[in-house]
């Protein structure tokens, strides 16, 4: 497995330089050399947005095991373990698997030509072959970034869940929400089912022309939250009254898309029995120490990081202090008014796709900066307050987590 670690992160990674390939085709002639095994999976459920396309993928692979479907997922970005990006029924691979697959699509490249395979291609098309290999009923497929040119966008026949959708990597998607939704509703094939729920008229505008232009049918899944709790949400849609034990109202707009897809899908009624081990990792995750609640979430894009922080203050009511990094392609000016408020500990974390702490605090007004993670939560912890949250940045979860 350390072979084949090192191997694959010598490729070429757009995730950490932040930016993505200008060309699907010669992924999609890639393909074809290792028996093309995106055009036979079944059922597939791709999945774009900018805010929420984790919860989805997780709410729908889990109501789709619990109906006793075998499920694959394909998620990204992973937190400790590479691993975790592909899923058999919500299980991430074995290493005997992964190192096997990785060697059946690294034998196939051409390494001494320009278009070497890159990170996020490479894990796609193992996670594409392991779920032909085990004959997946359904397979949840998450777009990496935008959609239009994301390689899980090669597919004939899919159907397509669009979550949220706001301001996030602009410099690659575009800067107004017309062009960013233009992006993502890109992956939308002929004759599929389209769901969304609320979006802004700039970006719904769009997306129902695509839906139009490729004949497939646009559902629009309307709900009203009745309660906000640490014992979860509880929503109503069409009439019906459902409750998610995850926590926070973002939460009810990803389970009533993922319920309302399930049961277009599947034709199967959803029943509260399906929420059985339902878990979305590190998204408003609490945990206790010192007689402090400190909240994980991998948030890291504007819309996402308001919504955990205004989560917490309303569930908590008290004002908490927060522990911060971000990468350099979000949008630093509007997303420091969120956190301006608050006391805020900026870590100092090795990676040149973050931004340096001094850069951040140039927007702040009470902050302290740490060398690492483990001195942010220390201080954390014997401050005056209870609530601390970990937040802007999935190298910080994935740090903070280490350190436990």
């Amino acid at each position: 497995m350390e072979k084949v670690l090192e191997i694959l992160n010598s490729f070429i990674n757009y995730e950490k330089i932040g930016t993505i390939p200008r060309d699907l085709e010669i992924f999609k002639d890639f393909l074809k050399k290792i028996g093309s095994p995106h055009e036979k999976l079944k059922n597939i459920i791709h999945i774009v947005g900018t805010k929420g396309k984790g919860s989805v993928s997780f709410y729908i692979s889990r109501f789709l095991i619990n109906s006793g479907f075998k499920v694959g997922t394909y998620i990204s970005p992973h937190i400790l373990d590479v691993r975790e990006r592909i899923m058999l029924n919500l299980e991430p691979i074995n290493e005997i698997d992964f190192v096997n697959l990785f060697y059946q699509v690294y034998d196939k490249m051409e390494h001494k030509k320009k278009h070497f395979r890159t990170y996020f291609e490479t894990l796609t098309a193992m996670a594409f072959l392991y779920f032909y290999y085990e004959d997946c009923d359904y397979c949840v497929i998450e777009a990496g970034l935008g959609g239009r040119l994301d390689a899980t966008n090669v597919f004939n026949k899919s159907n397509v869940i669009i979550t949220k959708i706001h301001f996030d990597h602009i410099h690659i998607l575009g800067n107004t929400l017309s062009q960013i939704a233009f992006e993502k509703a890109s992956v939308i094939k002929e004759n599929s089912l389209v769901f969304t729920s609320y979006q802004e008229n700039e970006a719904f505008e769009v997306i129902k022309r695509i839906i139009d232009e490729r004949n497939s049918k646009l559902i629009f899944v309307e709900f009203e939250i009745l309660e906000n709790s640490l014992g979860g949400v509880k929503f109503k849609m069409n009439n019906r009254i459902f409750k998610t034990p995850l926590i926070g109202n973002f939460q009810a707009y990803n389970c009533a898309l993922s319920i309302k897809a399930f049961e277009e899908i599947t034709k199967f009624e959803f029943n509260q029995n399906l929420f059985k081990n339902v878990r979305i990792p590190y998204r408003f995750e609490i945990l206790e120490k010192n007689n402090k609640k400190i909240i994980l979430d991998v948030a890291h894009n504007y819309l996402s990081i308001f919504e955990v922080i205004n989560n917490a203050i309303k569930l908590f009511k008290k004002e908490p202090i927060i522990i911060f990094s971000l990468a350099k392609d979000k949008d630093l000016e509007s997303i420091s008014k969120i956190i301006e408020p608050f006391f805020v500990l900026l870590v100092d974390i090795e990676n040149p796709r973050l931004f340096k702490p001094y850069e951040i605090s140039k927007f702040l007004k009470r902050y302290k900066i740490f060398n690492n993670v483990v001195l942010a939560v220390e201080y954390a912890l014997n401050s005056q307050y209870e609530i601390v949250i970990v937040t802007g940045s999935t190298y910080l979860i994935s740090e903070f987590l280490k350190s436990l």
